[in-house]
This record gives structure tokens, C-alpha cells and sequence, in this order.
């Protein structure tokens, strides 16, 4: 029987093109987890062989049991928990809903799925590979709900490594730079949004600093990592005989994994100056 992998959000970006590349490898049956009917025949419409889209909604837990469901008997080998969104607005300010739906969908949504997946996996002897952020080492300014986010990924991918162990079953976590996907360009555009959404007073501290920040975000994604990258390293941790626990994707992550050590009066300043976020 072939070998099976589940990845969520998995309609666009970065869980696209994993979704793709790995079926194309033709070593594993893929399921490409997405939200709406028409994210489904989108992935079929590609009409890749060993590629087949499953619902799921990482919100929502009937969604969840009902994909599980449907997985048992296909060998569930790897889960690559992908989906994720990137909610950007000071914390100061930012609206107690959209903290909310930032942690249910990266941290929550991720421990629902991983749960229901686990039983498959446990048979297997598989994989879980979580794609965390660098985020999750380093916070910068106005990304405060995302960073929260992935450092809870990152303290969760940690905690299932050590816990399912004795099950046979490894994870590693993936932490990317920035990388050249829609997902930067809907939370711009969220968090132009949520910034119409709070007092002029509030505008008025934060502004300059969303100006400035939005500007680096346009020059640093003419640098950043491709998907293609990522696909290189969960490749390795899908396929190789040993696995790493952590693997950093782009320059920007490498130089961010070596900085994070500076006492904080330096990496503060750093920041400061840099405006950027990851």
C-alpha cells in the first residue's frame, strides 16, 4: 500500500506547492487539505497524479474528525501541518477577536488536527511536520498576535517531539524567513483593515510605524525565500532516514537564529532600525 501525507491549507502559497511537489515525487498519495468546495476542484483541475484534496477546516472540529475519518485505511505516514495566517495591528490595539482567530487557527487548529491525526500516525510509525516562523524566535514590532502564535508552535512541536517519542513518531518543526506567498499580502491588506478599525488616536501613535514597516515588507520580499525552499527541507524531513528537529529556511532565518542571542537592549535597537518584520 502506498504511503500517505496530509497537509493542511494546502489552497494556496506555500502548502500549494507542497501539495503538488510531493505528489509529483510519486513516492506518497497526497491529501491536499482545503476549506472550500472550490479549492477542491481547483486541485483537481491540476491533474496531478497521487494528488487528491480533502475538506478540512482546522476550526472547526467536525471538519476535522470527518477528514480523519476518511484518512483511516490510507496509511497516514506524515501530517505537514501548513495552515496558518498572519494577523498584523499593534497589540495595544488589536481587536480581542482577531487575537482570538490568529491563535485558533495557527495554534489551536493545529493541535486539533495533530490530535485527530496521531491514532493514524501512531500505526505508521510516521511523521508530524510542523511549519512554525522564525517568528517564533524573534518578535518584531506589530506582529505580536502572528510571533505569540509561533512561539506556541514552536514550545508544541517541542513538547509532541518528547511525548510521542516511544510511539515512533518524529517531528520537526520548519522555520522559514520570509517567503514569497499570498499570505503576506492578505495581512497587509487585514491589517490596513483593522487599522481603519481603531481610534484616530491610535492611528495617529501607530501609523508612521505601519508605514515603515510595510515599506520593508516590499523590500525584503523582493529577497525572500521561494516555496521551492521550504519544499527542499520538508523533503528531507519527510524522506530522510533521520530527520532533523529544526530546520531554518533563508538567509533572513539564519541571520535572525544568530541574532536572537544578543542581549535585548542590542536586539531591540536592532529591530528598531531594521523595521522589518518576519
Amino acid at each position: 500500500m502506498s504511503k500517505a501525507v496530509l497537509i493542511t491549507g494546502a489552497s494556496t502559497g506555500i502548502g500549494l506547492h507542497l501539495a503538488q511537489q510531493i505528489a509529483k515525487e510519486g513516492r506518497f498519495k497526497v491529501f491536499a487539505g482545503v476549506r472550500k468546495a472550490e479549492d477542491e476542484k481547483k486541485i483537481i483541475n491540476l491533474k496531478i497524479e497521487n494528488l487528491f484534496p480533502i475538506l478540512i477546516d482546522v476550526k472547526n472540529q467536525n471538519s476535522i474528525s470527518k477528514c480523519a475519518e476518511k484518512l483511516k485505511g490510507e496509511n497516514l505516514t506524515a501530517l505537514i501541518n501548513n495552515a496558518g495566517i498572519a494577523v498584523a495591528c499593534p497589540l495595544e490595539f488589536i481587536p480581542i477577536e482577531e487575537f482570538e482567530d490568529q491563535l485558533d487557527v495557527n495554534v489551536v487548529g493545529l493541535l486539533r488536527v495533530t490530535q485527530a491525526c496521531i491514532p493514524l500516525l501512531r500505526e505508521t510509525e510516521g511523521r508530524i511536520i510542523n511549519i512554525g516562523s522564525i517568528s517564533g524566535k524573534v518578535t518584531t514590532p506589530l506582529v505580536g498576535a502572528y510571533a505569540a502564535s509561533k512561539h506556541a508552535v514552536e514550545a508544541m512541536s517541542d513538547a509532541f517531539r518528547r511525548e510521542l517519542r516511544s510511539s515512533g513518531i518524529h517531528v520537526s518543526l520548519i522555520e522559514p524567513g520570509m517567503v514569497q506567498t499570498p499570505i503576506w499580502d492578505k495581512s497587509k491588506d487585514r491589517a490596513f483593515v483593522l487599522l481603519d478599525k481603531i481610534s484616530k488616536h491610535a492611528q495617529d501613535i501607530y501609523r508612521p510605524m505601519v508605514d515603515k514597516l510595510i515599506k520593508n515588507l516590499e523590500v525584503s520580499l523582493k529577497s525572500a525565500a521561494q516555496p521551492e525552499d521550504v519544499y527542499k527541507v520538508v523533503k528531507h524531513a519527510l524522506e530522510s532516514p533521520n530527520p532533523r528537529s529544526r530546520y531554518l529556511v533563508g538567509r533572513d532565518a539564519k541571520i535572525a537564529n544568530v541574532v536572537r542571542h544578543l542581549p535585548d537592549l542590542w536586539l531591540d535597537r536592532l529591530i528598531a532600525k531594521m523595521g522589518a518584520a518576519r
